[in-house]
């Protein structure tokens, strides 16, 4: 049973294109006014502690697609999905429906936090110190509440 993309999923992978557009379009556009060293790495106070080449801000719009290639592929085969439930006839649908929006809210949130980081590496500046725990709590809270509401789907139609 091949289980179709809603109105809303389709919506959200127009976003997450749109976001890998843009960080390219962005990187592209800044790239000559980039100085020649920018940050390389920031650590968990969001503080710059390695500053690299300014080619390497190609690194993260390319890492971003290949991360959303292969979240992508992935989001086409639920029998390699680790569901917390036991899948019926009855609820497979829906909770199918349920993973994949948690894969493609997770992809979305992966590819804004790069986009961010793009963006602070392009002007040199250091990430705020709320970064990691937003983006943490985000991701978390996403996952938190995906797991939640698909274990309360695959109850309500066993």
């Amino acid at each position: 049973m091949e289980i179709k993309f809603t109105r809303f999923q389709k919506t959200l992978e127009i976003i997450g294109l749109l976001l890998i557009i843009g960080m390219i379009i962005f990187v592209c556009v800044r790239y000559s006014q980039l100085p020649e060293q920018i940050p390389g790495h920031y650590n968990a106070k969001g503080e710059i502690n390695r500053w690299g080449n300014k080619s390497e801000i190609f690194i993260v719009p390319i890492v971003s697609i290949l991360l959303y290639a292969f979240i992508t592929v992935i989001a086409f085969f639920p029998g390699a999905w680790n569901i917390p439930i036991k899948i019926t006839d009855k609820n497979k649908e829906a909770v199918y429906c349920c993973v994949r929006n948690l894969i493609i809210f997770t992809k979305i949130e992966m590819l804004g936090m790069f986009f961010y980081i793009t963006f602070f590496m392009a002007y040199s500046k250091p990430l705020p110190a709320t970064f990691l725990p937003v983006m943490l709590v985000t991701l978390f809270g996403t996952i938190t509440f995906s797991v939640i509401r698909t274990i309360q789907i695959g109850k309500l139609k066993k």
